[in-house]
């Protein structure tokens, strides 16, 4: 039997099997490995629960606690294995909730859809602050792990397993940083900086070349899909824009001196970076189906595009841009245009953002 679909097994656990201190129907029960990923999301959960003192409900689906557990408790007729496992037990149901890139179908009319997405990308702005708070980089956004309550649109990050917690133990930080990175599938929400450490791990330790980073910026300014928002200028600007960004940092660095710089220097502008591109991609399809110039929308898009900046310092801040969108929300009289949307648009707008 192949051990790796034991990785998130999904059980409600029996009286004989696990004993727990709560009777909440809505507690949610999963088995996974004791490895690496499963130790980072009982960590950060236990920090999560000592931190954040928000109003209940929570924004985060974390861990509540945790029970070491033996194969023959998941009833599987397997064989013995030196591998741990743990259960453990979160603060809710996620099953109940709806990942983003499956909620955005449901919202029928084009000014419901636009007050909603206004609303989520506010609730991850300061749902991602708060993390950042804690020295906890999420490193997961995307639409499939964002997760809405469809009866209140209450916002829930989930998944921790690869999300970075910064340690005073410079070596420490590294070494989950680099298992992370070695895990990571999808580059899609990711900037400049950490293709270049995926370069190093995947493709050439060598300390990095001229050539090297022109490779890396010409794969990111042709393949990253965001930058489709943008005209052919702009992206032939961003290209030399990340050229030379990289050689005034990195050129012919050793790998273990970039990932140290990279880590210590960008990492609070990843969060923002990939929240950016997810509601870039967003909005601007909005833009584009209702022709939606010279509204909030485009003043919002702005500030998403400069949170994109090649140049990790010229990106804003989560806090920064916490305040700006606040700030623009306020100011903005006029929402008049929001009942001009067509209806009959929105399958189109779905179909585009979802393509």
């Amino acid at each position: 039997m192949n051990l790796s679909i034991l990785k998130e097994v999904k059980v409600v656990p029996t009286s004989s099997n696990h004993n727990h201190n709560s009777n909440n129907e809505d507690d949610f029960y999963q088995t996974c490995v004791y490895d690496a990923g499963g130790l980072n999301e009982i960590r950060i959960s236990n920090l999560i629960k000592t931190e954040f003192f928000s109003e209940l409900p929570y924004p985060y689906y974390f861990v509540v606690d945790h029970k070491f557990i033996m194969l023959k408790d998941l009833n599987l007729n397997i064989v013995s294995t030196p591998i741990k496992y743990v259960l453990l037990r979160y603060n809710l149901n996620i099953s109940k909730y709806k990942p983003l890139s499956e909620y955005l179908a449901t919202v029928e009319y084009p000014h419901r859809f636009l007050s909603t997405m206004l609303d989520i990308y506010s609730q991850l702005l300061n749902s991602l602050l708060e993390l950042e708070k804690m020295n906890i980089c999420f490193f997961r956004v995307s639409a499939d792990n964002i997760f809405i309550d469809q009866n209140s649109t209450t916002v829930v990050l989930s998944d921790f397993k690869n999300s970075l917690l910064d340690s005073k133990d410079t070596d420490e930080s590294n070494r989950d940083f680099i298992r992370i990175l070695e895990n990571t599938t999808c580059y899609t929400y990711k900037p400049i900086e950490i293709h270049v450490i995926h370069y190093l791990l995947k493709v050439n330790d060598a300390p990095l070349s001229y050539s090297s980073i022109d490779e890396i910026s010409t794969y990111f300014a042709e393949k990253m899909e965001f930058l489709n928002h943008f005209n052919k200028e702009y992206k032939t600007k961003y290209y030399h824009e990340c050229v030379r960004e990289l050689k005034s940092k990195y050129l012919n660095k050793p790998k273990d001196h970039i990932i140290n710089e990279i880590r210590r220097e960008t990492r609070k502008t990843w969060d923002n970076f990939a929240l950016s591109i997810l509601f870039l991609h967003i909005f601007e399809n909005m833009i584009h189906v209702f022709s939606l110039n010279n509204t909030i929308i485009n003043e919002l898009v702005l500030i998403l595009k400069q949170n994109l900046d090649p140049v990790p310092i010229q990106r804003h801040t989560l806090s920064y841009t916490v305040d700006a969108v606040g700030k623009l929300l306020l100011k903005t009289q006029d929402w008049g245009f929001l009942r001009l949307l067509p209806k009959s648009k929105t399958k189109k707008l779905y179909e585009r953002i979802v393509s």
